[in-house]
């Protein structure tokens, strides 16, 4: 398994990376959570994450509220490394979403320990990877236009031709900072995806209105939406059966 080790500190990023290879794994390195972050992007498959908190750019409390927060690495084990062990960092940091905790200095057999004990209570899954007609249900959406398919592009160029519409509007709510106008341009964007025909993207916009009750809205969650919808207008672009594609 592929575990990713960060600390800004060379000799405990070291020891700590050891550890993960004695103990069978393949070890990532990174020297704080921003970087720990952009290998989590670019690796998609590793399985654990082992940080230490106080890092500079970003610690690794601020990296583990990103990974909860994010639709992709959400469920990723993350056990927590710190100098200095008390009940109350124990609280801490399982409230905001740590599996585990090791504490300074690094041994070896407790790493082990902690990754194994951490891996039997949160197994590890491979990658999801979403169908396509979750992104888009292009089927469906002949099937509720009787057979259509003229009609079906019209209803594709229409929603593309709007999305950027809609996405000004939800930017020009999130300037406002209400979380009651935000919800309102989510709820709009959520309608046209369910017409559309594009549940996993209507899911992250009802994700979203539905967390803007308890806490504001967060920026990962933001650029999470952005994200999907980009994959979506990508796959509304792509080839549809029995749609003549025109040149130009």
């Amino acid at each position: 398994m592929k575990v990713l080790v960060i600390d800004d500190e060379v000799i405990a990023r070291t020891q700590l990376a050891a550890a993960v290879q004695r103990a069978g794994h393949i070890a990532f390195r990174a020297s704080d959570g921003a970087r720990g972050w952009a290998v989590l992007e670019d690796n998609p498959d590793i399985g654990l994450v082992v940080t230490d908190i106080g890092m500079p750019v970003m610690g690794g409390d601020e990296l583990l509220r990103k990974i909860r927060a994010s639709r992709e690495h959400q469920r990723l084990p993350v056990i927590v490394v710190t100098a200095v062990e008390n009940v109350g960092d124990h609280v801490r940091f399982r409230q905001i979403g740590a599996n585990d905790l090791l504490v300074k200095p690094i041994r070896s057999d407790r790493v082990a320990e902690a990754i194994e004990a951490t891996l039997k209570r949160v197994p590890t899954k491979p990658k999801f990877e979403v169908p396509r007609e979750l992104v888009f249900n292009y089927k469906d959406l002949v099937t509720r236009l009787g057979g259509d398919h003229d009609l079906a592009r019209e209803v594709i160029a229409a929603f593309i031709e709007e999305q950027g519409a809609l996405w000004a509007e939800f930017e020009r709510a999130r300037e406002t900072l209400d979380p009651a106008v935000i919800g309102k341009a989510l709820h709009r964007i959520k309608g046209s995806l369910l017409n559309l025909g594009a549940p996993r993207t209507a899911a992250v916009a009802a994700e979203i209105e539905l967390s803007l009750k308890s806490s504001p809205l967060q920026a990962s969650a933001v650029q999470s939406f952005a994200a999907a919808m980009a994959e979506l207008v990508a796959e509304l672009k792509a080839p549809k059966p029995g749609v003549v594609q025109q040149a130009g």
